[in-house]
């Protein structure tokens, strides 16, 4: 057991040293999604997601392990493909899950 403990930790530190070497955060190299917010009426989620709920008032997003759910007025999906998805409207709130 303390083999895999070992590769884990070796794995991290090499994850951690690309990341500084090209200075990109760790979150993008390990496929998290990354957020953008821009003045409360359109957010866009880089990374690959899917739809889970939509509406004119709540839009839930699926990525890899997070589901993510934007709550707001007039809501709608302006686009969406493999790298992005980006919603528009009047966002009130968000909501993360894991």
């Amino acid at each position: 057991m303390k083999n895999y403990r070992k590769n884990d930790v070796e794995k991290t530190s090499v994850a951690q040293k690309l990341s500084k070497k090209i200075e990109l955060p760790i979150d993008v190299l390990a496929g998290f999604p990354q957020i953008k917010i821009t003045s409360g009426r359109e957010l866009i989620v880089e990374g690959r997601c899917r739809l889970t709920e939509y509406s004119c008032e709540k839009i839930g997003i699926s990525c890899s392990e997070n589901v993510i759910t934007v709550v707001g007025r007039g809501l709608n999906v302006c686009h969406m493909d493999s790298k992005a998805l980006v919603v528009s409207g009047i966002i009130c709130a968000l909501f993360f899950e894991e």
